[in-house]
């Protein structure tokens, strides 16, 4: 089967990170009987699908972020040798710096310091972990909820995650 179009992988976003590959990594889509595309790239053991070049993109970069977390991340001593070379060439291909420069627990403090500036009763608190920051909030209402993650989808590069715990009070209640 022949390739029909070419998508090259130089720089993209995933889970707060910047993954710069060089060189920049060329995939050559093909299209299959049941109409989707997908691309291969053997050395990484990577096949990514989509309904468009732009959807092979997506799961390509989603796959490539994924290895570097199960493999280019990962101690020595618990890779099998074939998982070492993928390391290998894993950290001489990409380099990953993390999107904002500003370490996350400093602009998770922001944000809390920020929202806790209005009286909020429904504020429990605001964490984060490697990756995401999170805002925890009991007793509130569903619209009150959605309004809260369309403010705060991302704070400084930072994903944002609204979770709810407890009993959400009804619409109208005070």
């Amino acid at each position: 089967m022949d390739w029909i179009s070419e998508i090259t992988i130089e720089r993209f976003k995933a889970k707060g990170k910047v993954y710069e590959i060089q060189p920049p990594l060329v995939l050559h889509t093909k299209q299959l009987n049941d109409g989707l595309y997908c691309a291969e790239y053997e050395p990484w053991n990577l096949m990514a699908y989509g309904e468009t070049d732009d959807g092979v993109r997506a799961d390509a970069e989603t796959d490539i972020a994924m290895l570097w977390r199960h493999y280019a991340e990962a101690p020595v001593e618990t890779l099998t040798r074939n998982a070492i070379r993928l390391k290998n060439d894993l950290l001489a291909r990409i380099k990953v710096t993390p999107v904002n420069a500003t370490p996350i627990a400093e602009v998770a403090g922001r944000l809390s310091a920020k929202i806790r500036e209005r009286p909020v009763p429904w504020l429990v608190s605001v964490g984060y972990n490697e990756e995401t920051i999170f805002i925890y909030v009991t007793k509130m209402a569903r619209w009150e909820a959605d309004a809260l993650r369309a403010t705060y989808t991302e704070v400084e590069g930072y994903p944002v995650s609204v979770v709810i715990s407890g009993q959400v009070r009804p619409v109208g209640e005070g």
